[in-house]
């Protein structure tokens, strides 16, 4: 079903308001879902097979309300704040940023996943993948927005089993940007592993 109304002449998207924990379920298809308040924590969740696309704006709140992820794919759009992650467990996970100074992954469970972001990437959790990783962070030019470094913390990782499916982590978009990929991993030189005839790319 599909939330929509006027408000004092004006239409806008009017539906769920929660201060506390949020949970959405689908038992047969699509979430489309936009965030433009604070919430707490959140947990989507949709059959395997299907797609749902959430765009995400909670307003600033400390600490962040974790967002996390059940089922089937979802593309997600990062707009205005900073974005934590909770649990994720999909079939494919696709994040992309609008003006949102930092993301925070914690542990992922995906087929493919995509990360395209402007603004600080911390991977927190350890990320395990079937599928193509590709992990880039870079200046916006539509909107300006500066790019930010890729950091890898203490439980950071990324293991990717797929049989030749190749990790990619791509950090600025020249040289002249200075941005990094920091590896504060205590899985040091080991912090990202691949299957077989599959190789990773660092730039």
């Amino acid at each position: 079903f599909y939330f929509n109304a006027v408000d004092d002449g004006n239409a806008a998207f009017i539906g769920i308001k929660a201060s506390a924990g949020l949970v959405v379920v689908s038992s047969a298809g699509l979430i489309h879902f936009v965030a433009s308040s604070q919430v707490g924590d959140a947990l989507f969740e949709s059959p395997i097979g299907t797609s749902s696309q959430i765009t995400w704006a909670d307003s600033v709140s400390s600490p962040l309300a974790p967002l996390s992820l059940s089922g089937g794919d979802f593309n997600i759009d990062e707009f205005a704040n900073s974005v934590q992650y909770g649990t994720v467990n999909v079939t494919d996970l696709t994040i992309t940023t609008n003006n949102v100074p930092a993301t925070t992954l914690g542990q992922v469970t995906t087929g493919n996943l995509t990360i395209t972001a402007a603004g600080a990437l911390n991977l927190n959790g350890a990320i395990n993948a079937t599928g193509a990783v590709t992990i880039q962070d870079t200046d916006d030019t539509n909107t300006g927005e500066a790019g930010g470094n890729i950091t890898f913390g203490p439980g950071g990782s990324i293991d990717d089993t797929g049989v030749g499916q190749n990790v990619v982590v791509a950090a600025g978009a020249d040289l002249a940007s200075a941005r990094y990929i920091i590896n504060d991993s205590t899985a040091g030189a080991t912090a990202i592993q691949v299957g077989s005839d599959s190789n990773y790319y660092l730039y």
